[in-house]
């Protein structure tokens, strides 16, 4: 026992720097609540699974084919935390698609490495309608286009000369 929880801690530690993170992620499974189970992989070639409470996806979402067993969405890493599950410790991986931090890591991870210096924060989402992000310089974009299509809501990109503090 001592030697499973110790090893469930080291991986909760190498986990523990991506979250907050972006995920692309394959729904595996659904439960009876329909809190989806995601597999992904956040460390490459090790691939585990993940739970996205109902009450994390946004209402336009929830019923949608885009859903569906089998798909892949990019969600936000939300947490990695060590648990004792009847008595066996377990590593517990929560994601979601209501986050901020989801809009700005997937603009991000559409810029070009000539647009990595850019500086972009979500201050607003109304998840399913809008989100509005203040940037530092003119955004491509396909970029905003393909989040746009991902989450399913208008994204208005503001620029301004500084980005205001959390």
């Amino acid at each position: 026992m001592h030697l499973a929880k110790t090893s469930i801690l080291k991986q909760t530690g190498r986990y523990k720097p991506f979250e907050r993170g972006l995920l692309w992620g394959e729904i595996s499974a659904s439960d009876p609540d329909y809190n989806l189970f995601i597999e992904a992989e956040i460390i490459p070639g090790e691939r585990i699974i993940g739970i996205c409470p109902i009450n994390r996806i946004g209402f336009h979402e929830r019923r949608s084919k885009r859903f569906s067993l089998g798909e892949k969405r990019a969600f936000h890493l939300r947490q990695v935390v060590p648990v004792v599950l009847n008595g066996t410790p377990r590593l517990k991986i929560i994601v979601d698609r209501i986050s901020k931090t989801l809009v700005e890591t997937l603009l991000k991870s559409y810029l070009s490495a000539s647009d990595e210096r850019t500086e972009l924060r979500c201050i607003k989402r109304y998840v399913g309608h809008k989100s509005i992000v203040l940037t530092t310089r003119q955004l491509p974009k396909p970029a905003i286009i393909a989040v746009d299509r991902e989450l399913k809501e208008r994204v208005q990109v503001d620029i301004v000369r500084n980005l205001p503090r959390k």
